[in-house]
Order: C-alpha cells, then structure tokens, then sequence
C-alpha cells in the first residue's frame, strides 16, 4: 500500500510536470519516510537533469495525470476480482491477472500504483511505434488506446499508419472502428473510443518543439 509520503512525492512529481514517470520515481525515492517536501523535490529535479524531456526533445513523452485519471474513469475500479468483456480475469484498473499473480481483493490506492506499471507498456508503445509529433492530449488519448487494445493491434492499426503519415485527422476518425471485445460491438468501448478521439482532437496543449 502507498504511504502519505508516497502521496506527497506523488503531488510534486505532477507539479514539476513529470507525469507518470516522475510518480514511478517518487515510489523509489519514498523509500525513505523521512524525507521532507523540499529533499524529495531537490532529488527528483537533479535526477532529470541527465534526461532528455519532452519540451527538449519532442520525443520523451509521459501521461499527464489529466491522462491516468481518464484511464482510471474508463477501467473502472473493482477491489475484486471479475471477467472482463473478454472473459479475461481482472483486478483494480483493468490490471489482467497474470498466472503467477494470486489476488482476491485490492485497495485503490494499491490498484492505482499496479495502473501506473501497467502503462508503461502502452507508454512505451507509443513512444517508439510513433515517429510524428503530439500534443499532450493526443498521447494521453494514444496511451488510453493502447492500454486498452494492446501494443500489437495497434503497431499493426491502420491508425498507425495514418498518424505516421501525418494523417492526423485521418488517424483520429480510426478510433471508432476498435468498439468490439469478443467479436462484438460493446456500448462501453463506443463511449470510450469517442471520448479519446475527442481528447486527441483538442488543441489545448501546444506541440513539442526539438
């Protein structure tokens, strides 16, 4: 379970506008339950100074919290354990079970820390699959997507290719075609698919400059 110090390091990772890599940091640094606001802060600034950023780069990017609490709305939190639309045993935030992993019950602030290291994957996915430049709502949307659909349906998507294109309008109108589990059509993945493309298509947050 997360300690108040967690929490704490957690708050000034998204205040320094780290995303979720800066709170994967502040787990390892909360290691020490002493450390006062203004040591944390100072360790996980010099900790980033030898790595490149997203507003350096263009090309490292993170989820916003603005992002995670969007996965966590449309994963929805069960503290038990239940089948999936694809009847695929699931815990938390729509963490699949793994067969070495025996759960029967989880809290949310447990469930949340197991979200984070699940989207690292999607994270991931997106940053190395992608080669054109997004905006913070359009890789907090691509994040969502791939969490949901997984790495290879999307590396082989037609909105890959469109978005690596260019295509950015092309890519956004693809969403709507991934609204089936099991073969068929789900009313949760057509409102979730609808929202991403909404939030890939706001303007709000500039692109990231080289």
């Amino acid at each position: 379970m997360r300690t108040n110090n967690n929490s704490l390091l957690e708050k000034i990772a998204y205040k320094l506008g780290l995303g979720i890599g800066g709170v994967m940091l502040a787990y390892t640094l909360a290691q020490n339950p002493a450390m006062p606001e203004e040591a944390a802060k100072s360790g996980l600034e010099n900790s980033l100074k030898d790595t490149p950023s997203e507003q350096k780069t263009g090309r490292t990017y993170s989820t916003s919290k603005k992002g995670l609490d969007m996965i966590k709305q449309f994963e929805g939190y069960s503290e038990k354990v239940y089948s999936d639309v694809a009847g695929k045993k699931t815990i938390g935030y729509g963490h699949l079970i793994k067969g070495n992993e025996n759960y029967e019950i989880i809290g949310r602030e447990e469930a949340e820390q197991l979200l984070i290291k699940d989207m690292v994957i999607a994270e991931k996915a997106v940053s190395n699959l992608v080669s054109v430049h997004l905006t913070q709502n359009q890789y907090d949307a691509l994040v969502s997507f791939v969490y949901n659909v997984g790495r290879g349906n999307f590396e082989r998507s037609t909105m890959l290719i469109k978005l690596n294109s260019k295509n950015y309008k092309g890519a956004s109108l693809e969403f709507k075609r991934w609204n089936k589990a099991g073969g068929k059509v789900v009313k949760g993945l057509i409102n979730r698919r609808q929202k991403e493309e909404v939030l890939f298509n706001e303007v709000r947050s500039k692109r990231w400059n080289h």
